[in-house]
């Protein structure tokens, strides 16, 4: 079983979806964590981090070999970088 990898980034967690091709953005509410959005990423995405005074989320893209930056104002995949094979 493949368990997504989660960052905190300020309040908020970012969570690497791996076969779904997402990062779901979730925020403290009521007795735990809410989910605020999902942002379609590339293939495979297997990581987050970021820091809160960041305009960007970075997401490592397993499937297309990339670091990928979400804008958080936006909530969309911005640009990715190729950074080669493992």
């Amino acid at each position: 079983m493949i368990r997504p990898v989660t960052s905190r980034i300020g309040s908020e967690l970012w969570v690497a979806n791996g076969a779904s091709y997402t990062v779901s953005r979730l925020k403290p509410g009521a007795g735990g964590y809410e989910k605020q959005a999902e942002v379609t990423v590339g293939a495979w995405p297997a990581a987050t981090a970021g820091r809160e005074v960041d305009p960007y989320v970075l997401v490592v893209q397993r499937g297309s070999d990339t670091l990928g930056f979400i804008d958080k104002e936006r909530g969309v995949l911005s640009d990715a970088l190729w950074v080669g094979d493992e």
